[in-house]
């Protein structure tokens, strides 16, 4: 090989060789870890029982005014979350009108909302089997004597119809849970009823003032696998009232309630506690089945 061949071999080769040392920039050694993680959300379940097959609590037909009806119903958390609240609130479908018979009055009411001021909870109180202060477990504002609850003074009655419009001006204060406490727990988002409900599991904590505890009372939120019983007594009230002109002198006013009949709805919202610090520790987070430590101080 002549000296012309030779160097021009010999500069093919030493750029050849300088394409691999400039292609040395891709690393051949690397080391690859995978941490891995789990998340997983409790259940927050409120279960109701002691209703009938088809799930009514009351479902009574032919009644006359006079009458009362006593049921009662358990909530139990079935969940693995503690419940904060339970709101409770009516609703109504499926008003039927009456049938007016020959006087031309009876059973002449087209108004469901006139229809509901017929019926009056009279009786309305939560029972929590594992403790127990009678002060704390009528739902109803009754007077009291040396803590005692009064159910016999009527003044504190229900009607559906002040029910239903979220007037709970009879209620006691623990247990009216209002549009503003709705903002108050969960800032910046709507209220999903538009009224103030009823709280079947009030926080008490800033009424007692100190003098006795929470857990004392009884009535505080439900934690996992607790339940508390609701006893309502709804009657039919007994308005003595007398027609006087129209042609219908005479008459009880209620008679245009006759054959009148509707569909009442009580709903049940439970809520959460707010978010803890659950700790540096993995696991099962316990403390979320009993009430939020932070709000119990």
């Amino acid at each position: 090989m002549d000296f012309k061949k030779k160097l021009g071999v010999g500069i093919v080769t030493g750029v050849m060789g300088l394409s691999l040392v400039g292609g040395g920039t891709y690393a051949a050694f690397n080391d690859i870890e995978v941490i891995d993680n789990q998340f997983a959300a409790g259940e927050l379940n409120l279960d109701v029982s002691n209703l009938d097959d088809e799930g009514h609590l009351f479902r009574l037909s032919n009644l006359k005014p006079g009458d009362t009806m006593t049921r009662e119903f358990t909530i139990t958390n079935g969940g693995s979350l503690a419940i904060q609240h339970v709101l409770m609130h009516m609703d109504v479908d499926g008003f039927q009108e009456g049938e007016v018979n020959g006087n031309g009055f009876s059973g002449s009411n087209d108004d469901y909302k006139e229809f509901l001021k017929q019926f009056e909870i009279q009786f309305f109180e939560v029972v929590d089997h594992d403790k127990y202060l009678p002060l704390f477990k009528s739902v109803l504002d009754y007077e009291h004597e040396w803590f005692i609850p009064k159910p016999w003074d009527d003044t504190a009655s229900l009607s559906l119809y002040d029910f239903y419009e979220g007037n709970l001006d009879t209620v006691r204060d623990q247990h009216v849970y209002t549009k503003e406490d709705h903002e108050q727990n969960f800032e910046g988002t709507e209220a999903w009823i538009n009224k103030d409900r009823i709280n079947l599991a009030p926080e008490i904590k800033d009424y007692l003032k100190g003098w006795i505890t929470v857990e004392e009372a009884g009535l505080h939120a439900i934690e996992a696998g607790q339940s508390k019983d609701i006893v309502m007594t709804i009657k039919f009230i007994d308005d003595r009232e007398r027609q006087d002109g129209d042609g219908n002198d005479g008459l009880y006013t209620q008679n245009k309630f006759q054959n009148n009949s509707i569909d009442v709805d009580f709903y049940l919202e439970a809520t959460q506690w707010h978010g803890i610090d659950v700790g540096s520790e993995n696991g099962y987070v316990g403390e979320n089945e009993k009430n939020n430590p932070e709000d119990q101080d």
